[in-house]
């Protein structure tokens, strides 16, 4: 492995992580939920039919991840595995064709399987009428919605420049339309992802991550530029053949939604807020929203191979006007989602890649796995080593466990995780990072989530070595 190189130096200290997850073994005895004694090893769902994805319904329609990432065009009235929870959750290995494998969430609108802190909520018989439009848009006419607000206030206890406080707000509205679909040949599908993003205290270049010197970036719903009113973050064509087991999508598109998509560690509307735990930060253009295409084939339930080829230099700000300059990056995953009896089902992913870009060009290897064990508790990983000519990380490695359901409440969800990244550049501290989240699901398109993380030696702000950010967020679906 070339791991081994970064491995080596002695600045990874990854002893020095030892107390976090000291704390990880302690919290995950009381939120798992209590064990069902007439529960079998491999305990199943019906999900009923499925109205849209959550995040990045566009983009794999994965975020998810990133990621970009959603609904079934399949039959939905096969069992879902235990892993899926009622609603919002991942159903992160189905047994479905590939078209519905790049996809990352299975949605259902069955409120009744949900445990809402306050019900269905004030406003349910408001929301009503377009929930039931939603469903009709989707069995009468292929087309389904992910329309979403999320609400973000965070907190430094230290900042270099600027405010130590930022409250912002990202609309997303995702589209996906199943055009065509042909008896053993395979579906033909459009999808867009519209996104809007502004903050509410300060102008639209105020950047928390910037203000506490993170490199890892500590709020992945604005993430690195400056806040959009409009951007067109995804558009693009799939179809599928073979009985869709093969998939091709062409348009702009978000590597978070096809490579290393975690099912637990992906969307930082539901799940983690930092970077490190939205994908791998050693996998270079990983969160962007670029021009390129890709071939996936799944020739059965248990291994995948994707290809990717991307635009280095595209944004979501960028057209097509980078494309001329040459500079593009391909990736190439091998996934594999064997079931263990008496756990459940993972999701282990092998990447290499490389990248040219204005700078340079060089390749890189990562990997990274969920592991479905019992009572709702998933830990998960990623580990990556990328040639420092093209990443700013060299090397990243993180963790952690997210546990579904806890104390039994559906729609809840536990998250911890830590992450060290060695960066490429001397002028840079390695970096640490922390991050504990519980959300809560308080009526049935409320989701309140407080999160805190620990910033340990912030990449660009020698001058600290430790940050404390405190946040809330809160997810309102339509």
């Amino acid at each position: 492995m070339q791991f081994k190189i970064c491995l080596a130096r002695p600045r990874i200290a990854l002893s020095h992580l030892r107390p976090a997850w000291v704390v990880l073994l302690l919290v995950c005895a009381p939120l798992a939920p209590a064990a069902d004694d007439t529960a079998s090893d491999s305990t199943t769902t019906t999900v009923p039919a499925a109205t849209g994805p959550r995040e990045n319904i566009d983009i794999d329609a994965t975020d998810a991840d990133n990621d970009p990432d959603p609904n079934t065009i399949a039959d939905t009235d096969k069992p879902a595995n235990e892993f899926t929870e009622a609603r919002g959750a991942p159903a992160p290995y189905p047994d479905m064709p590939v078209i519905e494998l790049l996809r990352r969430f299975e949605v259902t609108d069955d409120y009744d399987a949900l445990d809402p802190l306050l019900g269905p909520g004030p406003i349910a018989a408001l929301t009503k009428p377009w929930g039931d439009t939603k469903v009709w848009l989707q069995q009468e006419h292929g087309l389904e919605t992910n329309i979403y607000t999320t609400f973000l206030y965070q907190y430094a206890t230290e900042v270099q420049a600027g405010k130590d406080n930022l409250f912002n707000n990202r609309t997303d509205v995702g589209l996906n339309w199943t055009a065509l679909k042909i008896d053993d040949v395979g579906t033909t599908q459009f999808g867009v992802l519209m996104r809007s993003g502004h903050n509410l205290n300060a102008g639209p270049g105020e950047n928390l991550s910037i203000n506490t010197g993170s490199l890892y970036g500590i709020n992945s719903l604005q993430g690195p530029a400056d806040q959009e009113s409009f951007t067109l973050n995804v558009l693009f064509f799939r179809q599928g053949f073979f009985e869709d087991k093969l998939v091709f999508t062409i348009g702009k598109l978000h590597p978070n939604a096809y490579i290393d998509l975690s099912s637990v560690a992906n969307d930082e509307s539901t799940e983690f807020l930092a970077g490190p735990f939205d994908g791998n930060s050693t996998i270079v253009a990983q969160g962007t929203y670029t021009p390129g295409l890709v071939l996936h084939y799944q020739p059965n339930d248990f291994i995948g191979f994707t290809y990717m080829g991307i635009d280095s230099l595209g944004t979501p700000q960028t057209g097509l006007s980078t494309l001329d300059q040459g500079d593009f990056t391909h990736y190439g995953q091998v996934r594999l989602t064997p079931h263990f009896k008496g756990l459940g089902k993972g999701n282990y992913r092998f990447v290499v890649l490389h990248s040219d870009q204005p700078v340079g060009s060089g390749a890189g290897v990562a990997f990274g796995f969920d592991q479905e064990l019992v009572y709702g508790i998933v830990p998960f990983f990623r580990i990556g080593y990328t040639d420092p000519d093209v990443s700013i990380f060299e090397f990243n490695v993180s963790g952690g466990i997210s546990i579904l359901s806890p104390f039994g409440r559906s729609g809840d969800r536990f998250g911890f995780g830590v992450a060290h990244g060695i960066t490429s550049r001397s002028a840079l501290q390695d970096e640490t990072l922390v991050e504990i989240f519980y959300r809560v699901q308080v009526t049935d398109t409320l989701q309140v989530s407080p999160d805190v993380q620990f910033l340990m030696n912030p990449a660009r702000n020698p001058g600290e070595d430790f940050i404390a950010i405190l946040g809330l967020r809160c997810r309102f679906e339509f």
